[in-house]
């Protein structure tokens, strides 16, 4: 249809004849008579212009958002690749870009370089020539949407996220100089075009974004300023410069209106409407000859209009050749005399290649090669091939030197990836090695346990409980910033930190507060039952919005994540994990002494880790100036070491090397009695040396003379003088003093001068060289039959004193084995912490001043920084970056267990406690009797709790990974010494005849569980050293258990959950939590675990501890504070207009009670994408996808209200979310934006407390899969008060049914049909939890259940439909349906490439899909259900 004034359109056609993908962009071909078109469907198609015939299509890597022609070819960019094809299609280069961030792209004057945007922030140059990127500038982390340009100065211009318009001047390397802003709502067009840049976006109008009627121009050639404003009353939301014509727009709105409009803000004359029928315009070009526009459609349409019937694309008018159509093949008959011809056979019998299935695996010959790093610098290109000089060929050499030189160069190949039996396999042998060479090997509680995650596994399918057989909670380890997991667990266990934190109230308003976020931390794992686990999600959520933990370089960024440049938080992350510990550790101890004095509270973190300095500052350089004085305040001691120069000889790499005892630590009492894992044996003295001998001394001090010169030779300095330097800071430098003398040489003194609570040593290991200060010492001790022998003790103390006299300046540090050595009064004296006359006489008679202090501290905590070296070689061998992972060990109060054992979510305690045995029962004073602590005084009774067996906790000592470690054998046989030989004769014959006979059975046992082992002893020598592990290494382990448990069974051995000690040693190694012995805690197994943060605390808090249990939770509101949280208005404020509201608030009289009924359910949206990896061939998830909460609806389930919503809050998002899972939340985008949504917003925070608020007051909720739910929330619920549709209705080893199939057969309702609706949820499982109750009450149950099943298994599991009252199975989707869906990328979220095979087969095998809640029943195997993808990784997060 034409125009009056000559423009109209001259043809229309759809770019596919079966899709319709919205076309994104689209590009005239420079050179060619053609058009490229760019749809949302990841394709890229050549039209022939004018006819628009389809001359070729391509597909992208995704959603294409840009095109450029180059002639005869184009250059498309999606999301997450870069592609070049020729005219035709023919591929020329590909790129794929790891963020997948690609938003806009602009071709650099007179270069082959493209500058590409980034959606997350910065620019990437990439060179076409060389096809990678060359570099990169950073936009000050403003989003890029836009590149256009060059303009007349060659200068780009940048349209940014927040509606700026920025020039980018290429000799200046293309640096953001001049920002204007252009649309305060953002773009939604862009052009430039000489001087002159057009721009049309949104603005704000009554609270909406609305697109403005206005395109504004601005003038460049200076500095951007605004030229003038072209009204186009439709909303121009496309434009573009006129090529031929200067100072001319073309303006077209999504409706199909367009116009020709002049530059210096005249209104425009003519009016033209495209024909959409219906469709939005979605993308507009003009050719370079000014004769043809282009628009295309959401429809999948393309519009070419022109002002003639013949127009020309370009001045060149190159026409496009349609190739010849392809030739038919000619159907045979069997009486043809072609099929006579013979067929071909392989001779050796493998088969045509037609004969491969599709899915099958062939051999395929050999790998390709390799070439070697250093050669491709060296390597030339011509065309297409790539050519190396050879590096062997010498002048006057023989022929054929070179070649044969080169041959083992050129013959390299790619290995295949080892099996899971090649890498035990190599692990074995670098464990044999490294045993060879005195290395030594790390235990298996102290290696990374990593979440196995493959496709079609879901979370349950984890047994987290294999690692956890304590009653403490574990934090999970596939989360970013999840490092903090080691230190969380000792505030946790800090009793003055744990009370404190415990009855803080959060504060609803204080949305990223991490005091509150501990704070509920603490109260989940406080509540939650034995071997569970949850993830600090809501933490780190908070810790990721802090600005400050980002510039401290605490923060890792996330592989995929579009939040705010994720390559800006790597660049910036401390990349030593032990210094980014210690930093964390400093800044939250920080962080929340600032918000506790913001918010006007005390402080928490001061009065436990406050640590008060007493700071003068002295002028040398004029001495009669007075000198300055004033305190500051820290929560963290750096320890200081000895310059380099004077580390001990030997000690360098600390592979077990041991050194001399330090001088001042020599006369200490404490002997260890058992060597650490890294020891070598005991050094015995001969049997003929009486203890107390002339002679038994003198070898005592030669054998300890011999191990101090075969080791360091010289005395090192203790640990208690180290942090005597390290809390006396003096030095002398040139600082500023004061206004009049200004810089001076000056000294610097600090003291402390009030003592914390709990003291917080930093390390400060600045190299693994500095371990050597930590080697254990050398001290002469006596065996059990009084022959002297030389044992190693470890060089950090149990216990230390510090003495503090800040009036005169000085401090002083004591160490010893235990606190009762350091302490001033006996341990039972009332007079130990009081200010009366006795205790100012002790304090004086012990050198305490009268302005000083003396405190206590015992080793409570201690977080270690563990490189295991076979963690480090397959990192090295697969070309990986490794870092290592932290644990801690950490000093557990008895009342800790107590109070676990009681949560309210526990159900059945799982501990690990002594089993009372008829050896404790005979012995006095054994574990049946009230026993002595380690210092001499009581524990209190506790009543006996009953757990595992012994040879269960022996098996928690012994490595997992396999291999036999010498430390624990060691550890074994010192235990069992020390059990069986410090008693009289007599009582050790029989405790001696008890531990054969207990071995016998353990031997009995070991066989029975294990009779491969009896089997092995019977192989020849050469066949047993095949084995994994020798015979000789696995009796010795089979042995050292045994004897570990008989130990433990034995009356005076030190078991490590014996209830009469006062504390137990845990490691927390993320959620693999173990028991382990005191002697552990400073081992440092050849420099693979090396400490980071000690934490010692005060002895009376620490025995206060040991009594009394931990502070009891108070409620997270008030009566009063729930009701006006729930009815507080929504973020958007009470005078926007919303939707119809869809909830009523509880009023004061329909307060929760215990057991009152409501029905939940929850909605989530995906934050990042799930990071997958190829391990071992195999796809695997190594980091799900981030969920985060949507919405949450909450309805009455009783009471003349049943029914209706008392809560349905939608989530606000505090950062960019990655996908809405539109088809399984009902959200949309925008709903979770306070300018933009409609629904009634709230924050995370006040959503949680609500539903805290109800769990703690006894609620009862009803809901079908609540145990995923409540997981993804966060929120720890007693099982008592979960009532599961899902479990209710479920049969024994049987499939679950989903929501939708109950409703259907049950209720006779259909729900679900096109998305999830959290009301319509919880609803549909009320009814369902009364339909339930009635065939209860009937004794009809059971016979429904079973003719439920029997209808699914014979008619599938789709939704019924009822006809006259008959149920009848719902009608199936032809076959070819699922074929005629347009290809696209997999949904994010966790539905990738794994999840689409797993549903084919399922369809294959003849099992229908579910909605929410179906499982597939693949062979027997029953997954349990959610709706969400990667829903299986939605554990509780906090």
């Amino acid at each position: 249809m034409w125009a009056q004034e000559g423009w109209g359109e001259l043809a229309s056609s759809p770019l596919h004849p079966r899709l319709a993908d919205p076309v994104t962009v689209l590009a005239f071909d420079a050179l060619e008579e053609g058009l490229w078109a760019g749809t949302d469907g990841g394709v890229v198609a050549e039209l022939v212009c004018p006819a628009l015939d389809r001359y070729c299509s391509v597909p992208a890597g995704g959603p294409v958002v840009d095109l450029c022609s180059l002639g005869e070819s184009v250059v498309s960019l999606s999301a997450y690749e870069l592609t070049v094809n020729a005219s035709g299609g023919a591929p020329r280069l590909s790129w794929a870009d790891d963020v997948g961030d690609l938003a806009a792209m602009a071709l650099e004057t007179r270069s082959t370089r493209m500058v590409l945007g980034r959606a997350g922030g910065g620019l990437t140059l990439f060179d076409l020539k060389l096809g990678k990127p060359v570099g990169s500038v950073d936009t000050g982390g403003r989003g890029v949407v836009a590149l256009c340009g060059p303009t007349s100065r060659g200068a780009l211009v940048m349209g940014s996220s927040d509606g700026y318009l920025t020039l980018l001047d290429p000799r200046s390397g293309y640096k953001p100089e001049q920002s204007l802003l252009a649309n305060a709502g953002g773009f939604a067009a862009l052009d430039a075009r000489g001087d002159l840049v057009a721009a049309t976006g949104f603005v704000n109008r009554m609270g909406r974004l609305v697109l403005d009627t206005y395109a504004k121009v601005f003038d460049v050639r200076m500095a951007p300023r605004m030229l003038a404003s072209v009204p186009f009353a439709a909303g121009p939301s496309l434009l573009r410069f006129h090529p031929r014509i200067s100072g001319t727009l073309l303006l077209a709105s999504a409706s199909g209106v367009f116009t020709l409009a002049d530059a210096q803000g005249l209104s425009p004359t003519a009016m033209y409407q495209v024909e959409t029928e219906g469709d939005m315009l979605t993308s507009v070009a003009i050719s370079s000859s000014g004769e043809c526009l282009a628009f295309g459609g959401s429809g999948g349409y393309v519009h070419l209009w022109a002002p003639t019937h013949d127009p020309a694309v370009n001045q060149i008018r190159q026409a496009l050749v349609l190739p010849e159509p392809h030739t038919t093949l000619v159907s045979l008959s069997e009486e043809d005399p072609l099929c006579l011809a013979p067929t071909y056979f392989p001779m050796d019998a493998s088969g045509l290649l037609s004969d491969v299935e599709p899915f099958e695996s062939v051999a395929v010959g050999l790998p390709p090669r390799v070439v070697d790093a250093t050669l491709l610098k060296s390597m030339r290109q011509s065309d297409f091939v790539g050519y190396i000089h050879n590096p062997h060929f010498q002048r006057g050499a023989p022929y054929g030197a070179a070649t044969r030189a080169a041959a083992a160069q050129r013959n390299q190949r790619v290995q295949p990836r080892p099996g899971l039996r090649e890498l035990e396999e190599a692990r074995a042998e670098r464990a044999r090695r490294r045993a060879a060479a005195g290395g030594v090997m790390l235990p298996g509680r102290y290696k990374r346990v990593r979440i196995k995650q493959q496709q079609g596994v879901r979370f349950e399918e984890f047994d987290f409980s294999y690692y956890n057989r304590t009653p403490f909670t574990g934090l999970e380890n596939d989360l970013a910033n999840c490092y903090t997991n080691a230190l969380l667990q000792v505030l946790f266990f800090c009793p003055p930190m744990r009370d404190a934190l415990m009855r803080h109230v959060p504060e609803p308003s204080a949305e990223f507060s991490l005091t509150c976020e501990m704070s509920l931390l603490f109260r989940m794992l406080a509540t939650a039952a034995s071997g569970t686990v949850c993830q600090a999600a809501n933490l780190l959520r908070a810790l990721r919005q802090n600005k400050e933990a980002a510039g401290l370089g605490l923060l890792e960024g996330v592989k995929g994540e579009r939040a705010a440049t994720d390559i800006e938080v790597e660049a910036k992350k401390e990349r030593l994990l032990s210094k980014r510990v210690q930093s964390l550790s400093r800044f939250l101890l920080e962080a929340l002494n600032k918000e506790c004095v913001a918010g006007g509270r005390p402080s928490v973190a001061d009065a436990v880790f406050g640590l008060v300095q007493r700071q003068r500052m002295q002028c040398l350089s004029r001495p009669n100036r007075p000198e300055q004085v004033k305190e500051a305040r820290i929560f963290q001691v750096d320890l200081q070491y000895p310059p380099p120069k004077e580390r001990p000889a030997g000690g360098a790499g600390c592979a077990g090397g041991t050194a001399s005892t330090p001088a001042s630590a020599a006369s200490s009492p404490v002997v260890r009695l058992a060597a650490p894992p890294s020891a070598p044996p005991t050094l015995a003295l001969g049997a003929a040396s009486a203890p107390g001998s002339p002679d038994a001394a003198a070898k005592v001090a030669a054998v300890v003379t011999a191990a101090g010169d075969a080791s360091s030779g010289a005395a090192r300095p203790s640990f208690a003088e180290l942090l005597q330097g390290s809390l006396k800071v003096q030095g002398e430098m040139r600082a500023w003093f004061d206004e009049e003398v200004k810089y001076q040489y000056v000294r610097q003194t600090r003291v402390p001068k009030q003592l914390p609570t709990v003291l917080v040593i930093n390390c400060g290991l600045q190299d693994r060289e500095d371990l050597c200060w930590w080697q254990p010492c050398t001290v002469p001790a006596e065996d059990s039959e009084g022959r002297p022998v030389v044992h190693r003790r470890p060089w950090l103390p149990a216990a230390i004193a510090v003495t503090a006299d800040p009036d005169s300046w000085a401090v002083s540090v004591e160490q010893a084995g235990t606190a009762d050595e350091l302490l001033l009064l006996p341990r039972g004296s009332p007079g130990a912490p009081a200010r009366d006359a006795g205790a100012a006489q002790a304090a004086a008679a012990a050198g305490i001043p009268a302005g000083g202090s003396r405190v206590v501290y015992e080793l409570t905590a201690v977080i270690a920084h563990i490189r295991d070296e076979d963690e480090a070689d397959e990192a090295a061998e697969s070309m990986q970056e490794y870092e290592g992972h932290l644990v801690a060990h950490i000093k557990v109060p008895p009342t800790y267990f107590d109070a676990q054992q009681q949560s309210p979510a526990g159900g059945t305690p799982h501990t690990l406690s002594r089993t009372p045995s008829e050896a404790d029962a005979a012995v006095p004073g054994g574990a049946a009797g009230s026993g002595a602590a380690p210092g001499g005084g009581s524990a209190p009774h506790t009543p006996r709790l009953a757990g595992a067996s012994p040879q269960e906790i022996a098996s928690l000592m012994l490595p997992s990974a396999g291999f036999p470690a010498a430390g624990a054998v060691a550890a074994a046989a010192a235990a069992l010494q020390r059990a069986t030989g410090s008693g009289a004769d007599g009582a050790g014959t029989q405790q001696a005849q008890q531990q054969q006979h207990l071995q016998q059975q353990a031997e009995q046992q070991q066989q029975q569980e294990h009779p491969e082992r009896t089997q092995q002893q019977g192989q020849p020598p050469g066949q047993q050293q095949q084995q994994a592990l020798s015979i000789s290494e696995a009796e010795a382990i089979r042995q050292a258990s045994d004897s570990l448990a008989a130990a433990m069974n034995s009356a005076h051995s030190t078991p490590p959950y014996s209830r009469p000690q006062r504390y137990n040693w845990m490691v927390f190694n993320d959620f693999h939590i173990t028991p382990s012995m005191p002697d552990e805690v400073a081992e440092l197994y050849g420099g693979q675990k090396a400490p980071c943060l000690l934490f010692y605390t005060q002895v009376e808090v620490v025995r206060q501890a040991a009594e009394v249990p931990p502070a009891q939770l108070v409620p997270v509101l008030s009566p009063e504070g729930f009701v006006a949280l729930c009815r507080m208005p929504p973020l958007q404020g009470p005078k926007v207009r919303l939707h119809k509201p869809t909830f009523v608030p509880l009023s004061g009289a329909e307060l929760p009670q215990p057991g009152s009924l409501f029905a939940l359910d929850a909605e989530f949206v995906a934050y990042s994408p799930p990071e997958k990896a190829l391990l071992r061939g195999v796809e695997v998830e190594a980091r799900p996808s981030r969920l985060g909460l949507a919405r949450v609806s909450v309805l009455r389930g009783q009471g003349p209200a049943k029914g209706t919503a008392c809560i349905d809050d939608y989530i606000k998002s505090a950062e960019p979310v990655y996908d809405y899972l539109t088809k399984f939340s009902g959200l949309v985008p925008g709903d979770l934006d306070p300018s933009r949504s409609p629904h009634h917003l709230t924050t995370l925070k006040r959503a949680y407390l609500k539903l805290r608020y109800l769990v703690d007051c006894g609620a009862v909720f009803v809901g079908h899969g609540l145990k995923k739910d409540f997981r993804m929330i966060n929120i720890i619920v007693p099982p008592s008060q979960i009532v599961d549709t899902v479990d209710l209705f479920h049969a024994k080893r049987s499939r679950k049914l989903s929501l939708r199939f109950l409703a259907s057969y049950l209720l006779r309702s259909s729900i679900q049909e096109h998305t999830h609706d959290s009301i319509e949820d919880a609803a549909t499982a009320l009814r369902l939890y009364d339909v339930y109750q009635q065939l209860v009450r009937e004794g009809a149950f059971e016979a429904k259940l079973q003719e439920m099943y029997d209808w699914g298994k014979r008619f599938g599991w789709e939704p019924v439909i009822w006809k006259d009252g008959q149920p009848h199975p719902a009608p199936q989707a032809p076959p070819l349906a699922a074929s005629s869906a347009p290809p696209g990328p997999a949904p994010a979220g966790g539905l990738g490439a794994g999840h689409m095979q797993q549903q084919q087969h399922t369809q294959q095998q003849g099992y229908p899909q579910q909605g929410r809640g179906g499982q597939q029943q693949q062979r027997g195997m029953h997954h349990s259900e959610h709706p969400y993808p990667g829903g299986q990784r939605g554990i509780g997060r906090r």
